[in-house]
């Protein structure tokens, strides 16, 4: 019975023995498994936690130019070494930039392994509509260890010269101080070639404005002021779509400011040209109507000298080789030297007492206070009674003559007389 009480406690202590070799060697074997995930974990934290960034990546930029416009789009690299002992993945490249630049690219993500250089490139092309001048490209990078969920992000970046084509050298060809000056310099430039086109060879150098001149780029300036405001409406009116050139220009612009302000200028110039030619054209037609002409019946005088200002009783003359008295049919100036002259009205009574009335007015317009057109009126109405006829005397009628052929001024008279 001892012996097998012996023998029971002998057999639980090999079994604890057993159990607690199995416990510690399993525990054991979980770190060993474990330790190296560990390590690397460990690592990387640190890694972030204690070394900077740079050293963990290098990230560089490259591009054949730093300029770019709406035709000649330019590329992008972007070089990432890896400098860590462990692998990296890049997770995105995020460009930003301002909104008339777009950016081409497509990027997935990607290994870098340890040592390794990678080339991302991405393609930037300007829109139709830029603000010249230059500008910063920002390159977000994200990238994390493989073995870490911790992101981290580097900003790169890039400054790149935004220009529009044909812009400089047109200033410069121009010699514009700036592009806002170029409509009000188109509009001048046409107005002088229009001018010298339709004047002869000795008056084309007669244009008012000398091209390099305070007063041309004072005009210049002054004309082109309006069109900054005028620019948006033309061309939302016209093309639907409102481009202002203060805030984002392109060669489609330059193009359409160019060609508005040549239209304008011409517009302008035939405009002005044919009211003065239309103004020149009116005093011809006054004149016309004020002067006398040989052609003109005797109550069309009376007529014209209403116009000029004159009554029935006028100036008398006597003329070189002529007996008969002339009147003057315009006022009397010392500078002139050409006059109308016309001999007397003569008038010819056709009835009696039935125009007795008719008579009577017209006997009171033939004084020296008688009114032209009054008269004028009262013989045209008695000729359509046929109660008078009014005419010249015979072989005579207006005509033009020379100062010095007048010998002899009289006091006035009446211009009409009757037979």
């Amino acid at each position: 019975m001892k012996n097998r009480t012996k023998y029971s406690k002998r057999s639980n202590r090999s079994v604890t023995k057993r159990l607690i070799l199995i416990i510690v060697t399993i525990f054991v074997s979980i770190i060993l498994i474990a330790y190296p995930t560990c390590t690397e974990l460990s690592k990387a934290s640190i890694v972030y936690a204690t070394e900077a960034v740079e050293q963990v990546v290098d990230i560089s930029i490259k591009t054949t130019t730093s300029s770019v416009d709406e035709y000649h789009p330019r590329r992008i690299y972007i070089l990432i070494k890896n400098k860590f002992d462990q692998d990296i993945l890049v997770m995105e490249v995020l460009p930003i930039g301002p909104d008339f630049i777009d950016f081409i690219y497509s990027i997935n993500e990607r290994t870098i392994l340890p040592g390794q250089t990678q080339i991302i490139t991405i393609d930037i092309k300007a829109k139709n509509q830029v603000q010249p001048g230059k500008h910063l490209l920002l390159f977000n990078i994200s990238f994390k260890s493989k073995y870490s969920a911790k992101i981290v992000n580097i900003v790169s970046t890039q400054e790149i010269n935004v220009g529009v084509i044909g812009e400089s050298e047109i200033i410069k060809l121009l010699g514009l101080p700036s592009l806002l000056v170029l409509p009000g310099f188109l509009m001048l430039v046409a107005v002088k070639i229009f001018w010298e086109s339709s004047k002869t060879k000795d008056k084309k150098k007669s244009f008012p404005l000398k091209t390099i001149s305070p007063e041309f780029w004072f005009i210049a300036i002054t004309l082109s002021l309006p069109m900054i405001f005028l620019y948006p409406i033309i061309t939302e009116r016209f093309l639907k779509i409102r481009r202002n050139y203060l805030e984002t220009y392109g060669l489609t612009d330059i193009i359409l400011v160019w060609l508005s302000s040549i239209f304008i200028a011409a517009a302008s110039y035939f405009i002005v040209l044919g009211s003065i030619n239309l103004f020149s054209l009116y005093k011809i037609w006054r004149i016309k109507q004020d002067t006398p002409s040989p052609k003109d019946d005797p109550i069309t005088i009376l007529y014209k000298l209403d116009k000029q200002g004159l009554g029935v009783s006028l100036e008398s003359a006597n003329l070189k080789g002529i007996e008969q008295t002339v009147f003057l049919l315009e006022f009397l100036k010392d500078a002139k030297e050409e006059f109308w002259v016309a001999p007397p009205i003569i008038l010819e009574w056709l009835k009696g007492s039935e125009c007795k009335t008719l008579r009577e007015n017209v006997l009171k317009q033939l004084n020296l206070q008688g009114n032209a057109k009054t008269l004028a009126n009262l013989l045209k109405e008695g000729e359509g009674m046929n109660a008078l006829r009014v005419d010249w005397p015979l072989g005579t009628k207006p005509m033009q003559v020379k100062s010095k052929d007048i010998t002899k001024n009289f006091a006035k008279q009446i211009f009409v007389q009757e037979k």
